[in-house]
């Protein structure tokens, strides 16, 4: 019969992830349970001493989930970050419009460059989407 599917992750590489991602046990939960804290916020998650593999899934992704969420703040307050995202945004819909154009114009034999490419030189490129 189906029974519960070992978790794949060794309690050593349990607590190396969770340390790793900003979080420390802040205290142990009912039964096999721990608490842990993200130090950033104070938001916890609940890992059990054993976890199924599906269970642990959960707890990584929530883990990641506030982390991410953190990263996201942080690049918000700071104006360097929210700037370098708003150009290279602006950059990647140039690009998409003169690979557009290009298309439009000579087919597809122009869309011979990157995003890389087109970052480098971007003025090169556009001026070559039109010839």
């Amino acid at each position: 019969m189906g029974g519960k599917s070992a978790c794949p992750v060794n309690k050593p590489d349990r607590l190396k992830f969770l340390r790793d991602n900003g979080f420390h046990f802040s205290r142990m939960g009912n039964g096999s349970h721990e608490i842990w804290a993200y130090q950033e916020t104070g938001e916890t998650v609940t890992v059990c001493r054993n976890p199924a593999k599906g269970t642990w899934r959960h707890v990584e992704k929530q883990v990641k989930a506030i982390t991410e969420k953190q990263h996201k703040t942080e690049m918000v307050q700071d104006p360097a970050a929210k700037q370098k995202a708003k150009e290279e945004n602006s950059l990647r819909d140039a690009f998409k419009r003169t690979v557009r154009r290009a298309f439009k114009t000579e087919g597809a034999k122009a869309i011979g460059f990157t995003f890389q490419d087109f970052k480098k030189y971007p003025d090169y490129y556009r001026n070559a989407a039109y010839k």
